[in-house]
């Protein structure tokens, strides 16, 4: 293999700029490799010859299906090279062996077994490159009696016990939206855990395995439910828009002039403060009952009054929050220090402007399209070694000369067997 991309001048260095990482995975998956990527390490995704599955996830832009079009694919695919590589073909096997020589990092989401059965499973790998560490993410992970079974999004959070709290009381639960959430989960996690099986190697100069369920996941997010349930023989239930402080509910979701705000009335001393500020804001401006007014918030105690009571407080505050904007909202809860936030849609975030004067919105460089899409950029800073956009989504193919010619030293005559073999 040649070395690694130089940088261009000026350029700041990248914390994996040394690294490379093949990723074979699909869909939701393919986010764990691209966070590599983001931080800097040589990215290879490699597809079959016909294009990965992933390509035909809408939605697309034009609207019309097309692979090299699909939003999904760009989103979780830039900061990538892109090859492809028919696995089925011996000649294809061969070429990943190759590749594995000067790789780092494995990615990938085949079915548990597959990669054994065609003599890439993990022992195989590592035979020619002991250094190599391999992320393996799936539905229910390599092992146990659901190993071999299929799952959707909506499976795994039902599976992983988080479903039963989302949605409201009175309601069956409701799914996760935007999906596939719990393959992002999972395929986050295995890069977390690959960067620390990566420390782990820089002590023992070895790999490992690591072996990722979607599964696993969910139960995390629940944190003290578990718990409650083994302490207290209690199934904790799903409270929506409300939460519930002793026998009563609160309401925490209130709409307003242009949408929804999130606003919590509670007690204790600083649920107590918050109540009495806004009071006197609504007393200002004409819109305080008296029978508000005359609450001693100071010994207000959310979970002993009664739930009518509660009620008329959610009215009370509804009435007011229907007076104003998101925004007019959020200034009055800065100035005033109440427990009031936007919640902000899609549109909203786009334009907030914290996240535009950090900079976070980010359009991919040498992008071919008719319009400038932008993405989610740095969920963190690094002053040193930043984050950074550095290529788009590859087409089918993108670097097949590049990688194949370039670095593995294969003469262009020989591609083009390989292609008509189905190997490339």
């Amino acid at each position: 293999m040649v070395p690694r991309e130089s940088r261009d001048a000026g350029t700041p260095p990248t914390a994996l700029g040394p690294y490379r990482v093949l990723d074979l995975t699909e869909g939701g998956y393919n986010l764990g490799p691209r966070l590599l990527g983001d931080l800097g390490a040589d990215v290879l995704r490699i597809e079959p010859p016909e294009g990965s599955p992933t390509r035909r996830l809408g939605p697309f832009l034009g609207h019309a299906p097309h692979p090299e079009k699909s939003l999904f694919w760009r989103a979780y695919n830039f900061n990538k090279r892109g090859i492809t590589l028919g696995l089925e073909t011996a000649d294809g096997r061969d070429l990943l062996r190759r590749l594995v020589q000067g790789a780092d990092f494995l990615f990938e989401s085949f079915p548990p077994g597959y990669l054994p059965s065609l003599g890439l499973g993990y022992p195989d790998l590592a035979a020619i490159t002991p250094r190599l560490i391999m992320a393996s993410v799936t539905p229910f992970g390599q092992t146990g009696p659901y190993a071999h079974y299929q799952a959707t999004d909506l499976v795994l959070w039902a599976m992983g016990g988080y479903l039963w709290m989302c949605g409201d009381p009175d309601r069956p639960p409701v799914r996760v939206g935007l999906p596939p959430q719990t393959a992002f989960h999972a395929s986050a996690s295995a890069a977390a855990a690959s960067l620390i099986a990566l420390q782990a190697r820089h002590a023992t100069g070895r790999g490992q395995q690591i072996d990722q369920s979607a599964q696993q996941c969910p139960p995390w997010m629940l944190t003290h439910t578990y718990q409650w349930y083994e302490y207290e023989g209690v199934i904790l239930q799903r409270e929506g828009r409300w939460r519930q402080f002793g026998t009563t509910r609160i309401r925490t979701v209130y709409p307003c002039k242009d949408g929804l705000v999130v606003a919590v009335v509670a007690g204790g001393f600083v649920g107590s403060r918050s109540n009495r500020l806004l009071t006197e804001v609504m007393a200002r401006e004409g819109l305080a009952p008296d029978w508000l007014l005359a609450i001693d918030w100071g010994n207000y105690d959310a979970r002993k009054v009664s739930q009518p009571e509660v009620d008329r407080l959610t009215e009370a505050f509804t009435a007011y929050f229907r007076t104003k904007t998101k925004a007019e909202l959020l200034d009055l809860a800065v100035r005033e220090g109440l427990f009031i936030a936007p919640l902000n849609t899609l549109a909203d975030v786009l334009t907030d402007p914290q996240l535009q004067a950090r900079g976070y919105w980010v359009v991919p460089p040498d992008a071919a399209d008719e319009v400038a899409l932008k993405y989610p950029g740095a969920p963190f800073v690094m002053e040193e070694t930043p984050w950074q956009m550095r290529r788009p989504a590859p087409r089918i193919g993108q670097h097949n000369l590049e990688v194949y010619h370039g670095e593995l030293g294969l003469f262009p005559r020989d591609l083009e067997l390989l292609k008509a073999g189905g190997a490339m």
